[in-house]
């Protein structure tokens, strides 16, 4: 089901937030308000995938893979879900799912960057 005009504004606006709070570094906060967007509904899964990053940078590798899984399950072609999927698997030192993530990453969105991070 759709979003009303007013569910979606607010939903802007707080992914509006969280994005400005990153910027400012205060990842906290910033995974709070994206949190906030994503309990309103029809969460995409660039929503869950950024979720991801921020977590990841709370050191939160476990409720990272969570979001990417569900970001994956919306959109299978997300890169960027497997390369973040991967850096919490390689926190977690889950050598091989780390490795297959990446190299799943690599095949969607290759980026000189993360194939050296992946080796």
């Amino acid at each position: 089901q759709e979003l009303d005009d007013q569910a979606l504004d607010k939903q802007m606006e707080l992914k509006a937030a969280s994005a400005e709070l990153a910027e400012e570094q205060d990842f906290e906060q910033a995974m709070n308000k994206l949190t906030e967007a994503i309990v309103i509904g029809c969460a995409t899964a660039l929503m869950y995938g950024r979720r991801a990053e921020l977590l990841m940078r709370l050191n939160r590798p476990r409720a990272a893979l969570q979001d990417c899984g569900r970001a994956l399950e919306l959109n299978p072609d997300s890169g960027k879900a497997y390369k973040t999927r991967a850096r919490a698997n390689a926190k977690l030192k889950h050598w091989a799912a780390a490795h297959a993530d990446f190299q799943e990453g690599l095949k969607i969105d290759y980026d000189n960057a993360t194939y050296e991070e992946s080796l």
